[in-house]
Formats: structure tokens, sequence, C-alpha cells
């Protein structure tokens, strides 16, 4: 945990995470969930235009600590243990038992159901995936899963089986049946083995196994977008954005109260992260490299500079890529790192202790085979550490050049893996903002 006094606005993490709020006398009286903990923090202290409730908790805020999460669900997930446990006074929400949804699969019944529920209303035997914060997304891909017979599963709520069949009335009735939209289990046009094979899909579905849908709509995409089919691309991205969404994972652990004021402490992440990787000196300045592109144009890099455990934006800096055409996230990835250390050697400026890719062991060969064209051989005392951190599970690779690299797992709460986590995502978020400067002012130029 890191605590906001004594701190600038400026300084706060953009990532997701949870927030508290506490008076002169160090209680918590409001605790909050944010997927960017700077902007919604920033928020409170900077608008003028706030409610009553807003204004009558700043006056009493003398403290804001705040806990980096790994996803936005994670985040929720904490938020909402916390409010039961330590009942803030300016909390409503959680406190009636409220809670984001799951997805419900009904897989008790004989012909299965799909649809949104909290918690308390899941029945029982159902299978149960979630809870996803982001309701609109979930409802938007559980429709297109429908409409476009990924997973046609009935839309309505009618109890039946086969033993218990539905009135002939209530099937002649449904502009489901007419239009063939569902499979009507009710009607006998279906058999109950193929209909469960169809909920057996959607739950491997919901349950993670979403790669090659995945991999099927980017292709869509990107030939929609080379069709000029802006909208029919933008619409794809909503879905594979959606599918993306359920796949974050969720990290739940036991938090106890006295552990409140130490879940993140920089200077000990940065310790941490050492014995992980168990490199000789203490990784105290890292900089950390992401790719950003969009059907292959306007890609760019990014790279963020951290000095013990903290962002140090004036050293940020951000790349137009020069000699790689189309979508070559390892050439990219070769051609930044690259240009930054060949810069850094020539101006004789200070290397980094590690230095930190966004991705696996593909953007982990690109990058060493940049160094190895512009620094000193392995085994010199000025050659940075060189790892990677792979999206997908987490993972960290240390390259161990000329051998094969170390893979190192931790655990979700690891201090270390924390502060890589950290890194990562403010590499990302930088090369996205540089990457929407850049479209808006192609679109400015073109109009």
């Amino acid at each position: 945990m890191s605590s906001f006094a004594g701190l600038g606005l400026s300084e706060l993490p953009s990532g997701p995470g949870v927030y508290l709020m506490r008076d002169a006398s160090g209680r918590i009286i409001y605790i909050g969930k944010a997927n960017d903990i700077k902007k919604r923090v920033s928020s409170y202290f900077q608008k003028t235009d706030v409610g009553p409730k807003i204004q009558a908790l700043v006056e009493v805020v003398r403290r804001v600590d705040y806990v980096l999460c790994a996803s936005e669900r994670e985040a929720l997930l904490l938020e909402e243990s916390w409010i039961k446990k330590y009942q803030p006074v300016f909390n409503a929400m959680w406190k009636d038992d409220k809670s984001y949804p799951y997805v419900v699969l009904t897989m008790q019944e004989d012909f299965p159901r799909l649809y949104l529920a909290r918690k308390k209303h899941i029945p029982p035997g159902a299978s149960a995936f979630g809870p996803y914060p982001d309701v609109s997304k979930v409802k938007g891909l559980i429709r297109t899963l429908f409409r476009r017979g990924a997973v046609p599963l009935r839309p309505c709520r009618w109890d039946f089986s086969l033993k218990k069949p539905l009135a002939q009335k209530i099937i002649n009735s449904c502009l489901y049946f007419h239009t063939a939209q569902c499979p009507a289990p009710c009607a006998g046009n279906i058999s109950k083995t193929d209909y469960r094979n169809i909920a057996q899909k959607a739950a491997r579905l919901f349950s993670g196994q979403r790669s090659r849908l995945v991999s099927s709509l980017k292709a869509r995409m990107t030939t929609a977008a080379k069709q000029l089919a802006f909208e029919e691309a933008q619409r794809i991205k909503g879905e594979v954005e959606a599918l993306e969404h359920i796949g974050e994972r969720v990290l739940l652990s036991e938090i106890q109260a006295e552990d409140l004021a130490s879940l993140y402490e920089p200077k000990a992440a940065v310790k941490k992260l050492q014995e992980a990787l168990g490199t000789g000196g203490r990784p105290r300045h890292i900089e950390g490299f992401d790719i950003s592109t969009l059907f292959g144009t306007h890609s760019v890099g990014s790279m963020v500079c951290f000095m013990d455990g903290r962002p140090n934006k004036a050293h940020y800096r951000r790349f137009g890529i020069k000699s790689v055409a189309g979508i070559d996230d390892f050439s990219m990835m070769r051609e930044v790192v690259s240009r930054r250390y060949r810069r850094l050697i020539e101006s004789k400026e200070r290397l980094p202790d590690l230095i930190l890719i966004d991705g696996g062991l593909g953007q982990l060969s690109a990058a060493r085979s940049a160094l190895e064209t512009v620094l000193p051989a392995p085994g010199k005392s000025t050659r940075p550490a060189l790892a990677a951190l792979a999206k997908q599970e987490e993972t960290l690779y240390l390259d161990r050049s000329p051998g094969p690299p170390k893979e190192i797992r931790l655990a979700k709460s690891h201090e270390g893996l924390k502060l890589c986590m950290w890194i990562r995502d403010e590499a990302h978020r930088f090369a996205i903002t540089y990457h929407k400067k850049l479209r808006k002012k192609k679109f400015l130029e073109a109009s």
C-alpha cells in the first residue's frame, strides 16, 4: 500500500486499484475502486462542482492510501471485501449486499440458459463466471454470441424439460422460434445432447478457452479495416475487448487489517524484485518498453522510467517507428530498444539497472538482439539486466545470454511482480496516449 500523504497528484499511478480515505484519527471513512487510481483520486480534489456528499467527504479526508491491483476485477473484489469488513461511514454500496453480476449458465436444466445475475440469485447447480465490472460489455457479448449463432442458447426463461414440455401456445407465440434465431428445444427441433453441446461450448468460452474465437475476430477486424469498413472494424473491436474483459484473471487472497500498511512499499518492492530475479545489484533504475499499433499504421514505441519503485516521468520517451512497415512487433521492439540505448551510449548517460519488456520470449529475444548491437558484451558491469513480462500468465522471463531465458513465476500478491505489472501497464498507457495523438493529428490534417 502507498500513502497519498506527501505525494503530489501527478505521482499517483494510472493503473487499477483500491483507495482508502482516512480522517485525522486514521479511521477509514471511504473505500473505492478505480480503473485509473490517478484520475479517480485526483477528481476528488480538483473538481469544484461536486455534490454535497463529496464536499463533506473531502473536508474530513486527511490521508488517502491506495493498493495497486492486477486488474479492475481484482480491485472490485478487494473493494467489496474491505467495505463489508470496515463499514466506512461514507460508503452506501455493498452494505445492502449488492454485487457485480456473474454470467450464469443453468447446466442443472435439461436445456440450459445463459444470462446475467447477482451472486445471491444464482440457482443451485448452475455454473457461474465472473464477476464482471463492465456490465454493458458482457451483455453485448452475450447478445452477439446469440445473434451470430456462436452459442445460440434459448433467450427465454420458461421452465420446461423433457418431462415437463412447454405448452404449444407459448411456443407458437415466440418470436425467436418463428425467426429461427433459437434452436427451439421447446419444440423438439434439437436433441438434448446436441443442445447441451452448445451449452458446453459456452462454458468453455467463459472459463477461458477463447483464443480461437479471438483470433477469428481479429482477422475479420483486419479485413474490415483494409476494406475501409471502419464501423464494422470498430464493432468487432468491441467484441474482442469484451472477450478480453471476461478473460481478466481474478486474484483472491485474505488481507488482514494489520497488513493494510504494508501491501505495497516501493523500496520493499524493488528489494523483492531483486531477490526474485537473482541479479547482483538492486534494480533501483528500471526502464520499461511497449509497442502500440493499429492495423499496422501509426506504430509507436514507448519507454517509461521508474526510480526506486516510482515513476520518473521526466525521463519518459516515445518513439515513432521508422524502419518497420506493417505489423511486426518483434522488429519494432528491436528498433526502439536499439535507438534508446545507442543514444545513451553516445551521450555517455547512465544505463538502467533493469530493462523490462512488455511481451514474451519473442519480444525478449528481439530486445536482446538490439542490446547486443549497441551495449557491451554480457558479463561487463555496465550491462543492464533484461527481462520480459508476459501478460497471459504474468510470467517473468529473465535473459541469461548466451543461455536460455529463466522463467520466473511469482504469486500475484508478490510486491516485485506488482512493480513489474505497474511498469508494464504504465508503458502501455504511455504508448496508447501517443498513438491516439498521432491518429488525431492525421485526422485533422486530412479534414
